[in-house]
């Protein structure tokens, strides 16, 4: 079993450019890409779920290793699976925002965007993901900053939904 993550530098409609405004940063979505080729990840129609291809027609992307045992890959895929259907979460992203202006949080619980369920998802396996930060305040900017997590392991060029090679 091996999860990775991959973080997509893409614009693909007005929810992108928001993060990319809100975040100051061309990284816009982070997904965990299984080996089968699947991507599970948080999107603003349809909310936590897996499927075949990727979010993107055209775009750059960044995969990760991720800094976990056996057992807790297997542990971050009963995670992943525990929350398909999580609903998006709009107000985290105004909370986001808020975050960044006034250095104040507001979060709601029983929804996700798609960092913040990505290293709920990590945190559940036991392993330190981000110590100390709320994950609702962790952009999909900041993932490489966490670099005993994750560990870059190549560029590759989305085309047509699919990993086209590398950069």
């Amino acid at each position: 079993m091996s999860i990775k993550a991959i973080l997509y530098h893409g614009h693909k409609g007005q929810i992108d450019s928001i993060i990319q405004r809100v975040c100051q940063d061309t990284e816009t979505h982070f997904a965990f890409l299984h080996k089968d080729g699947s991507v599970s990840d948080a999107r603003p129609w349809g909310g936590f779920q897996r499927r075949q291809g990727h979010n993107y027609f055209e775009c750059v992307a960044d995969i990760y290793t991720l800094n976990l045992t056996y057992e807790q890959q297997l542990l971050l895929d009963a995670a992943i699976k525990k929350r398909y259907g999580t609903k998006y979460d709009w107000w985290g992203l105004i909370g986001y925002f808020w975050y960044k202006l006034f250095k104040r949080q507001f979060d709601m619980k029983k929804a996700g965007f798609c960092s913040e369920i990505g290293v709920d998802c990590i945190r559940d396996t036991g392993a330190k993901c981000f110590d100390g930060m709320d994950s609702g305040m962790i952009a999909p900017a900041d993932i490489p900053e966490d670099e005993r997590m994750f560990q870059f392991e190549k560029t590759v060029r989305i085309w047509e939904f699919k990993i086209e090679g590398e950069v």
